[in-house]
């Protein structure tokens, strides 16, 4: 196989699938890194993911709503006809991944999709009256700057922003959605200063449109936790979910401001740096460590065990794009 041949991940970097300078770098692709550099080898500098990869509820409800919300914001087209068509099609694509066994099971995926299609019509119904009470000025676009370090260098950075928007004052705020299975509202401001998605996300935005990012509003999706009963098929399920969240809209969706404190950016935006040059350094191989404590992880064993431990590679496959969360040669 041509993945066995050009790549044998205990060969060091495969230069030609990702580049520093070439492709940057993203928040999620930061995150995967610092949990352990050797698994962010295999994945960022390789590309490799595990065939039949764990199916993960969480994961997988909160990546089909961003990109149901992106398609809807994108084609500026709502309604539950055009809802309905929009998850179909991703219904269908996602089922072709699962025939080339890349991807969960028929049946996890006919439970996330069905989730959403239960949950989505609600929300959208619930925040029709805010849409023009607010000028926005960006819904799912993507960034692509330079992020300066200490020493003159600079590391190419990139991502979606999830929306933007100006206040009645003319007040730049970043528009953030998140998907939970419990809302802590009080642990979300409490932490915003540290978060690395809304603090970068914030400094993209800044660089775009030349003017300072007053807060976040945060726009939670609360993910549906009624659970299915014994003698319960799965259409009688959701929809006992759909009539959950029409009956109480104020449980699944929330939407609160937060602001930016100037210190608190200025220190992140220092801290992130000395982050950057460290990823730059590690993704010029000047070094690079096997993280033993996180083969066993809060999300259980790391996908990536059989590589590391036995060397088998035979259960992985390289993926096709560097950034599949970004648009293709964007």
């Amino acid at each position: 196989m041509r993945i066995k041949r050009r790549l044998n991940p205990r060969r060091g970097a495969d230069a030609a699938f990702w580049d520093l300078d070439r492709d940057g770098v993203t928040q999620s692709m930061l995150g995967r890194w610092l949990t352990c550099p050797e698994r962010g080898r295999l994945d960022i500098k390789h590309g490799l993911e595990p065939l039949g990869q764990k199916a993960s509820l969480p994961l997988d409800f909160g990546t089909a709503v961003h990109d149901l919300l992106e398609q809807q914001y994108r084609e500026s087209k709502f309604g539950p006809k055009v809802l309905d068509r929009f998850i179909s099609e991703y219904e269908d694509d996602w089922m072709g991944a699962v025939a080339q066994q890349v991807t969960a099971d028929v049946a996890h995926v006919q439970l996330v999709m069905g989730l959403a299609a239960a949950t989505l019509p609600g929300y959208f119904d619930h925040w029709r009256h805010e849409w023009g009470n607010v000028k926005w000025v960006g819904l799912e676009h993507e960034f692509n700057e330079q992020f300066p370090l200490p020493d003159g260098a600079s590391v190419r950075v990139r991502g979606k922003l999830d929306g933007a928007y100006e206040d009645r004052k003319g007040n730049l705020f970043l528009f953030e959605t998140k998907t939970k299975g419990q809302i802590d509202s009080g642990a979300i401001t409490s932490t915003l200063g540290l978060d690395l998605q809304v603090n970068l996300y914030a400094w993209a935005l800044e660089q775009q449109l030349k003017e300072p990012v007053r807060g976040v509003r945060y726009n939670v999706i609360r993910r549906p936790g009624l659970r299915q009963k014994k003698n319960e098929d799965l259409p009688e399920f959701l929809e006992r979910v759909k009539d959950d969240v029409q009956a109480r809209p104020d449980h699944y969706f929330m939407r609160f401001e937060v602001s930016l404190d100037d210190e608190d950016t200025l220190r992140w935006r220092e801290s992130f740096a000395q982050m950057l040059m460290q990823f730059r350094s590690w993704a010029e191989g000047k070094w690079n460590y096997l993280d033993t404590t996180q083969c066993m992880g809060r999300f259980g064993l790391c996908p990536f065990v059989a590589l590391c431990h036995r060397g088998d590679h035979k259960l992985y496959r390289r993926r096709d794009a560097v950034f599949p969360e970004l648009s293709p040669g964007g």
